[in-house]
């Protein structure tokens, strides 16, 4: 069983490393990170599991940016090239048990979440781009499973809408995320700020900021402005 966390909003920041697909598919490559992080002193990595075939079509063109930078003829293409098997994230769980660091990781399709709430990660991460997935929700609802969420490109009548979701149904082991959907994200752009709004929004649950920019500095602004999750 992985260890369990407990947050609070009095706790100390709990830095999550972000690896994604970083590791282009190769599992070899997604085990250097481990050491890299644990080395860094941050609480936990995270890593992205998806299976293409239910995450989209073969003929689902590539984003602007992918176009420009990769060579893959279709987004299933390219998606394909990145992912990891079931088998192999669970090679990579292992090791960062091993190693004393948590282990997280966003799921992209109902499957790769059903399995890592069977491995009993400590928590489900969601993308920005699922925070209005009600089949997600509903499947962390009904197994009360701790979650955190980020909210790019959310408004603030759907981010009320999903934390109102979580609540009604009883379920209060959350954390939503300020989150800046750029990539990199400008200082310009963050708001900060917007932090003290959320925490009122949200009635105090546990507030923290996804960074997507390039400063060394926005972790510990967000901290400042109460974002326990980073």
């Amino acid at each position: 069983k992985n260890q369990e966390i407990k947050l609070t909003k009095d706790s100390k920041p709990f830095v999550i490393a972000e690896v994604g697909v970083n590791h282009n598919g190769k599992i070899e490559e997604a085990k250097k990170y481990i050491d890299l992080v644990k080395g860094l002193g941050a609480d936990s990595i995270k890593f992205q599991l998806y299976k293409t075939e239910n995450l989209v079509t073969k003929n689902a063109p590539k984003a602007e940016y992918q176009t420009r930078t990769t060579n893959e003829k279709s987004q299933f293409e390219l998606l394909k090239k990145l992912e990891l098997s079931f088998d192999e994230m669970y090679s990579i769980y292992e090791e960062c048990k091993d190693v004393g660091l948590t282990f997280i990781c966003t799921p992209f399709d109902k499957e790769s979440l059903l399995f890592l709430m069977e491995l009993n990660v400590p928590f489900i991460k969601l993308s920005s781009g699922d925070i209005d997935n009600v089949f997600f929700h509903e499947e962390i609802i009904k197994n009360k499973y701790p979650v955190i969420l980020s909210s790019g490109m959310a408004e603030e009548s759907e981010i009320l809408e999903i934390y109102n979701f979580y609540h009604d149904a009883g379920h209060n082991n959350f954390s939503l995320l300020h989150c800046t959907s750029m990539y990199p994200a400008d200082s310009t752009t963050l708001n900060l700020n917007y932090l003290d709004k959320l925490n009122r929004l949200i009635n105090n649950n546990i507030v923290g900021y996804s960074d997507h920019s390039a400063s060394l500095l926005t972790g510990a602004l967000a901290y400042s402005k109460g974002a326990v999750v980073i």
